[in-house]
């Protein structure tokens, strides 16, 4: 870049931050005639690795072996991704990964029964039970959402109803089926919830599109409060399946609504605070309390076939963890988080590998080595 020596440094400054070569990652790689394709340079594969594995920019080391062509075969970008992947930043960026798939990365205020200090012990159960699932678990898939244990401090144990451990610092506990696990973490039920009453259908919502990748569609306008509720007493999941279901506004909600109402109605035991709970107060009448049914059916994504029947969420975290469409669907996430892009017919084999790969034993640092070893890591297409 070449500047006139009549600009002052201000906007020399201004030229270089405003240069695409500042702001966007440079992956134009030099062209494969074998794989009729852009492979990636060695300093372009630094890069992509730090960002892949570490979520930020290569250090020292990486940008010497780059230098060096110690990163021009995929024995030598294998064996480096091996090496990265014992660094903590690598859990770090995990932990950040677990925030986007589990919707939980804004940032939380006080809201009724939900104080500063807990919404800090909140995160860190979520971000402490990943690093141990990590480092010193199986790091499967599966420990992710049934892990038997989680990690509370005082503040928490008292949010949850649990035996305090004594002190302000996280502490591993065992837990009993209602705790432990992604699902079963405060920090997922408050973010998915409304300031003082849960959401049903955001919760289903996020089931259905972060862990099962189906993309719901935009709501259809109708207006819930023109439709007549029952004068009895109801509880929010029976409210939302009379004005969603088959029968209201002739079927225009419940396409979606069958989808999200049942998943989301599981994690109706707890409340916006992220308390366990076995009843609820009646949607139009504060002043009777009903037992909450949590029992549902999960179907599959075009609603044609019965998945799962299960009876609390407990059921549901372990037919996630362990279904094809649950695993497809973590693959289908960790792709577009650590790449910024949806799968496209370019990378689609790449990640459909992956996947079944992923299948047989859900070991999320295998996956991630997977994706490593990959042509869609190190070569790139042009796009339309």
């Amino acid at each position: 870049m070449v500047f006139q020596s009549n600009y002052g440094r201000e906007d020399t400054v201004a030229a270089m931050l405003l240069s695409p070569l500042f702001l966007y990652r440079s992956e134009l790689g030099e062209w494969n005639a074998n794989k009729e394709a852009y492979q990636l340079t060695d300093y372009e594969v630094a890069t992509a690795l730090a960002f892949q594995i570490w979520g930020t920019t290569p250090d020292a080391e990486l940008l010497s072996k780059s230098g060096t062509g110690q990163l021009s075969t995929q024995a030598q970008i294998d064996a480096q991704a091996t090496k990265m992947m014992q660094d903590p930043r690598a859990v770090n960026h995990l932990i950040e990964f677990v925030r986007y798939y589990t919707n939980t990365t804004a940032n939380l205020s006080e809201k009724p029964n939900l104080t500063h200090s807990v919404i800090q012990a909140m995160n860190q159960e979520r971000n402490e039970a990943v690093r141990y699932a990590l480092t010193q678990g199986e790091a499967t898939l599966d420990e992710l959402f049934n892990p038997g244990y989680t990690f509370i401090n005082d503040d928490l144990a008292q949010q949850y109803g649990l035996s305090t451990p004594g002190g302000s610092s996280m502490t591993k506990v065992a837990t009993l089926p209602s705790r432990g696990g992604l699902l079963h973490q405060g920090i997922l039920q408050v973010h998915n919830s409304d300031f003082t009453a849960t959401s049903l259908v955001k919760r289903g919502k996020l089931i259905r599109e972060n862990m099962m990748c189906h993309m719901m569609g935009v709501p259809s306008g109708v207006d819930p409060s023109a439709i007549d509720l029952p004068h009895e007493p109801i509880t929010t999941r029976e409210r939302w399946d009379v004005i969603t279901g088959p029968d209201a506004s002739e079927g225009q909600c419940w396409a979606c609504h069958q989808l999200m109402n049942e998943p989301g109605s599981v994690l109706e035991a707890y409340d916006a605070a992220g308390r366990l709970r076995a009843r609820e107060a009646a949607y139009n009448d504060a002043t009777v309390t009903l037992t909450l049914d949590t029992s549902g059916v999960l179907r599959s994504n075009d609603a044609s076939i019965e998945l799962l029947a299960y009876k609390d969420t407990r059921d549901l975290s372990e037919y996630l963890a362990n279904s094809d469409v649950g695993m497809d669907c973590f693959v289908d996430n960790y792709f577009r988080f650590t790449t910024g892009h949806e799968v496209d017919g370019d990378v689609q084999v790449n990640v459909d590998q992956i996947a079944a790969n992923f299948r047989t034993d859900g070991k999320i640092w295998n996956m991630i080595a997977d994706t490593v070893n990959s042509e869609a890591f190190l070569f790139r297409a042009d796009r339309d």
